[in-house]
């Protein structure tokens, strides 16, 4: 990388896409954060989402922490802001989580069909 080149961060909490940086940050035998982005007036956050992503000593890793997910499984319509939260132990080598939570306003539920052709 050039001098002249940008620093390019993509994971939503500053540092924690690097195990080595929570060294020099504090917290490589634990660390627990939260931040958020968006705009807090843009509606009122009375509904959230949230979705997970897990990794176990960095071999093993399940989940989906994605905005989409956490939109999805609050059945959000209107995202006011979204929290990230990150837990990590041995700077993430041990075990690690991140959640993306996403508030808003909740959509009405739609009644799926009855499968059975009977009517109500």
């Amino acid at each position: 990388m050039s001098a002249g080149s940008p620093r390019i961060e993509t994971h939503p909490i500053r540092g924690g896409s690097n195990p080595a940086q929570s060294i020099s940050r504090g917290g490589f035998l634990f660390f627990e954060t939260s931040t958020w982005t968006g705009d807090l007036s843009k509606s009122e956050p009375t509904d959230f989402g949230e979705s997970c992503a897990y990794s176990i000593f960095s071999i093993y890793a399940y989940g989906d922490a994605s905005v989409e997910a956490s939109i999805r499984n609050g059945n959000i319509q209107d995202v006011g802001f979204v929290e990230f939260d990150q837990i990590a132990v041995l700077g993430g080598t041990v075990y690690q989580s991140f959640c993306t939570v996403v508030w808003g306003r909740r959509t009405e539920s739609i009644r799926p069909a009855r499968s059975d052709g009977e009517k109500k």
